[in-house]
């Protein structure tokens, strides 16, 4: 889990996506998403949690309702989570594609049609 860990920023066409994840500490990863454009602000709170059923992603956008993507499939360099309940995403993929770039991508079926939407950060110093 720890291939999360920092801060990771993109910027194109006057909007800014942030991620920022502490380090694990015990049973729990704690993070967040920020993007702005222009006054435009939106937010998501994020945890990674070990529970005794397994592992579990937890987004909260805008602070609201939580949503739970347990964790499928993992290496030193990837992460799956999934919830085939949701409505959409049913799938958050992170990818560390070096030691400065990390990828995620949400994706799944919405109202019956494959979507899909990747994000591309790099680190900040």
């Amino acid at each position: 889990m720890d291939m999360l860990e920092g801060h990771w920023r993109s910027q194109d066409k006057g909007r800014t996506v942030d991620e920022v994840w502490l380090g694990p500490e015990g049973t729990l990863m704690v993070g967040m998403s920020r993007t702005t454009e222009g006054l435009s602000q939106q937010f998501e709170y994020l945890r990674i949690e070990r529970r005794k059923s397994g592992i579990v992603y937890i987004a909260s956008p805008q602070g609201r309702n939580t949503t739970e993507f347990t964790l499928t499939q993992w290496s030193s360099a990837s992460l799956r989570f999934e919830n085939e309940q949701n409505d959409w995403p049913q799938i958050v993929n992170y990818r560390r594609t070096s030691d400065t770039t990390l990828e995620a991508e949400v994706s799944g079926k919405d109202k019956g049609k494959e979507r899909g939407l990747t994000f591309r950060w790099t680190k900040v110093k």
